[in-house]
């Protein structure tokens, strides 16, 4: 009676809304690594700075950035050569999408 909207009443427009998901540290670290693409600022073939300094540019722990490292790897934007770093992809549509 105060107000409140009983489940019933809440119907279709609860499903219309949805619950809002939460974005995690990793996944706005790997949206800031992205705008850095798009705005240029990072191009294909060039190397990331060592996680330990891409971390602390950041201000993010290492574990954070490296799950963001990683789910831009599996979408083929970053490249990981071993003993060399992290590397921007080609972004070739092509390999963007093959898995």
């Amino acid at each position: 009676m105060g107000g409140e909207v009983t489940q019933e009443e809440a119907g279709p427009r609860q499903d219309l809304f949805g619950a809002m998901e939460r974005e995690t540290l990793s996944m706005r670290i790997a949206r800031n690594i992205l705008a850095l693409i798009k705005e240029k600022h990072l191009r294909p073939g060039d190397r990331l700075p060592s996680e330990r300094e891409l971390a602390a540019a950041m201000r993010v722990s290492r574990p954070s950035l490296r799950e963001a490292l990683r789910a831009l790897q599996i979408i083929n934007i970053i490249e990981n050569r071993q003993g060399s770093g992290n590397y921007i992809a080609s972004l070739e549509p092509k390999k963007l999408v093959e898995h």
